[in-house]
């Protein structure tokens, strides 16, 4: 897994993971750094600390690039740095900040020169996917122009109807089914190792599924996920991941020695950890490479350094399970939460979202 940068954007939509874990004042949180655009958010709230954890180093140095451009550059500066905006001079950016970055992470992007210059948004293997996508697919149905209609269209109704007419016939769902199959995504979407678990046997089948959800039931006017998958860039005009957003700049800047980072897996960090310590838990998909086993194992030790009614929030991609049965009285399950912010989940593919509360 731990061979490169496979996510360089968050694809957990942040409101989601706020409106389940409830931060508020004094709170300790736990949060998979991914490609940190998450972790970064929750520092718009009045917490304590944010503890950022991933097994992959790159990851890390990701969240490190975006944490270190925050702190030293104005906001229209990062737009440019990260990939947001157009530049020609990214690199002369990251060199102004490059001696704030932890010396690993300084490193490997001086080694990596053309990362810096593509705009860190769009270096992951997952973002590289959906260029893939872009070129191959999507071309065949819709122009510039369609996209650009579909990307401002001002509710689900009109979305369904432009899905309806101009997309979706018997070649979108063949090839769809096609490019997301499992001998497709293994090569060039996602690593092996998050299908290991599934039970799903059709994947292809199961995103379709999910896509339409997203194509014509999830506002597209406020998604900059869909227009990042059909466009290759977030410009705005569909708004901006929540640590981007300019009213919001200044709060997490001011925060950010509030986080954390932490190389290791998620088990390991919490062994480190006292008991009743932390508040809220947002796990993105972490689970989907855990075996049942690890699965319970890793609640256990959640349970052990949560506070009473600490909220534990993740999704279910490919691998759906059930709380553990000797679990049951240690968590409650908050079904219809979960059930209601999943149907108005931006980042539409997963299968389901898991809200746990500590009970003590």
């Amino acid at each position: 897994m731990e061979s490169d940068i496979f996510y360089s954007q968050c694809w957990e939509d942040p409101k989601i993971v706020f409106k389940a874990i409830q931060p508020s004042r004094g709170d300790v949180i736990v949060s998979i750094s991914s490609a940190g655009d998450n972790s970064l958010s929750l520092l718009q709230f009045p917490i304590t600390k944010v503890y950022a954890v991933d097994n992959n180093p790159y990851q890390n140095f990701v969240l490190e690039l975006k944490i270190a451009a925050i702190r030293n550059l104005p906001r229209e500066q990062t737009l440019k740095l990260l990939g947001f905006t157009r530049s020609t001079r990214r690199f002369s950016l990251f060199e102004k900040l490059s001696n704030e970055l932890p010396t690993l992470a300084s490193k490997y992007f001086k080694r990596r020169k053309e990362i810096i210059e593509k705009g860190i948004i769009n270096v992951g293997r997952f973002e590289n996917y959906f260029r893939y996508f872009r070129k191959l697919i999507l071309p065949i149905f819709l122009n510039n122009a369609q996209i650009n209609k579909f990307l401002s269209l001002e509710n689900t109704n009109e979305q369904y109807i432009f899905y309806k007419k101009h997309w979706n016939n018997y070649l979108w769902r063949k090839l769809f089914l096609l490019f997301y199959s499992k001998g497709i995504m293994n090569k060039i979407g996602r690593h092996p190792l998050f299908f290991k678990y599934t039970h799903i046997n059709n994947i292809g089948k199961n995103y379709l599924k999910r896509a339409e959800l997203g194509i014509t039931k999830i506002p597209v006017r406020d998604n900059y996920m869909m227009e990042y998958i059909m466009k290759g860039r977030i410009s705005g005009k569909n708004g901006y991941p929540e640590y981007m957003q300019r009213e919001k700049y200044s709060t997490i800047k001011a925060n950010l020695s509030r986080i954390s980072v932490h190389t290791t897996d998620l088990f390991s960090f919490l062994k480190t950890l006292p008991d009743n310590h932390i508040s809220g838990f947002n796990l993105s998909d972490v689970f989907e490479l855990f075996s049942d086993y690890d699965y319970e194992n890793c609640l256990e030790e959640i349970y052990r350094v949560s506070k009473k009614g600490s909220r534990i929030c993740y999704w279910q991609n490919l691998v759906l399970r059930e709380l553990p049965k000797p679990l049951n009285k240690r968590f409650k399950v908050i079904n219809s939460l979960a059930t209601d912010l999943h149907s108005k989940d931006r980042g539409f593919f997963y299968n389901r979202l898991r809200i746990l509360e500590v009970v003590k």
